[in-house]
């Protein structure tokens, strides 16, 4: 009598696998919509692709009869984007595989699907929230929160005739300052009509789709907010899309088998990449976080200030701030050979904190860790910590604690 055995071949099978997350894609990417999926380049040889991007040829002229009508040059401009390969692995035990608690085989199928997408999720929101690419249309609202009166503002940087159907990426941190806008119109309100995947709602024929991937510009304490237009114009259908992801080999899965440990190694790759092809589909708005709460009692001193022989800029980029609970928000510079800061030597590189105080008092002592470092010193409403991020400080004014910082969230840079 034939015994049926399974084998772990017959539960992992790197085909069908590999066809269950290609299927899976799709779904799990929120710029499908709008992002349009290149196959041409399979097969084709080399790394880089020029993504064409070709200019108006201008509106028609009247031209008299029996005069020749003269001629208008096509121009172009393009950009490069080179070819990538992202690839994730797990691994599976023959236990786990046959244990039967579970869908192991399933989870690392989803999982495998989900850490594909999510990396070319990530690649779509940085193409479009590239504010240095050339032909960038944007909208600075930097001055102010989203709103409804900002988000039309940035639209009429497309310039159109017909306001056409667009998708506006927006950070969830964002989303209550459009909820509680009476102009923003919920999507329980639509009749069925949610297009997008995680849409919450509409502004000005904007569809809203929160995520966390939105980029933040941390110089001006902003998001950058990409617009898409979702429609093809009847007169151009042959137009670019906004964004095109371009596949130069699909979703390849591949095992690979440790027989002294009886473990199956699973990996999935995709070699692709994604670039923005329609520069005019394409607004990309910035603005303001929500207003932070300064902390009181002190302030960052401007740019172009000396203090000890050594400009501020020279310790800090631009914008740093201290929030109201003490959080520094700043990127601090590697200073070397700070001199006038001290005179023991294992204090004169690092990195330096500068700030003024905006209180006045006889004495002061310096708190580090909790523990004290300078004690009933005279008063000076300048001072510079020495710090690293693990640190946090707090000073006291004639035994009154007027600033705690903390520098946890701070950016350290070579």
């Amino acid at each position: 009598m034939a015994r049926n055995v399974t084998k772990i071949t017959d539960l992992i099978d790197p085909e069908v696998m590999a066809d269950m997350i290609s299927a899976k894609l799709p779904n799990k990417i929120r710029v499908t919509p709008f992002a349009k999926v290149d196959d041409t380049l399979e097969g084709a040889e080399g790394d880089t692709i020029t993504v064409p991007s070709f200019n108006y040829i201008g509106d028609a002229e009247d031209v008299a009869e029996g005069v020749e009508c003269g001629t208008t040059k096509l121009t172009a401009g393009s950009r490069k984007a080179k070819v990538k390969k992202a690839m994730k692995a797990v691994e599976l035990t023959d236990e786990a595989v046959l244990s039967g608690h579970g869908d192991p085989v399933g989870e690392a199928t989803n999982q495998l699907g989900l850490a594909i997408a999510s990396k070319v999720e990530n690649d779509c929101i940085d193409a479009l929230s590239d504010e240095d690419a050339d032909g960038r249309l944007k909208y600075d609202g930097s001055a102010s929160e989203i709103s409804y009166e900002g988000i039309v503002d940035a639209l009429d940087v497309f310039e159109e005739e017909v306001n056409g159907e667009k998708a506006m990426f927006v950070h969830p941190k964002q989303v209550t300052t459009l909820r509680k806008d009476p102009d923003f119109i919920s999507a329980d309100k639509y009749n069925q009509q949610v297009v997008l995947k995680g849409e919450i709602g509409m502004i000005a024929n904007t569809r809203i789709v929160p995520s966390r991937r939105v980029k933040e510009d941390s110089t001006t304490n902003c998001y950058l907010n990409p617009i898409i237009k979702l429609e093809t114009e009847q007169e151009t259908e042959d137009e670019a899309s906004a964004l095109t992801i371009y596949i130069k080999r699909n979703v390849n899965v591949e095992t690979e088998r440790d027989t002294l440990a009886r473990k199956t190694i699973i990996s999935v790759d995709e070699i692709y990449t994604t670039a923005v092809s329609n520069d005019s589909k394409v607004v990309l708005a910035k603005f303001l976080k929500k207003k932070i709460k300064l902390a009181p009692n002190l302030e960052v001193p401007s740019q172009d200030v000396t203090w000890l022989n050594k400009k501020i800029s020279d310790m800090i980029e631009p914008g740093a701030i201290v929030d109201e609970n003490g959080n520094v928000k700043a990127t601090l510079k590697k200073v070397e050979g700070f001199t006038d800061f001290s005179s023991e030597p294992f204090e004169q590189s690092g990195y330096y904190f500068p700030f003024s105080l905006t209180v006045t008092g006889s004495k002061m002592t310096f708190k580090k860790n909790g523990s004290e470092t300078k004690k009933d010193i005279a008063f000076d409403k300048d001072i510079i910590f020495r710090t690293e991020k693990t640190d946090t400080w707090e000073v006291l004014v004639d035994g009154a604690s007027v600033v705690k910082l903390n520098f946890a969230n701070v950016a350290f840079a070579e």
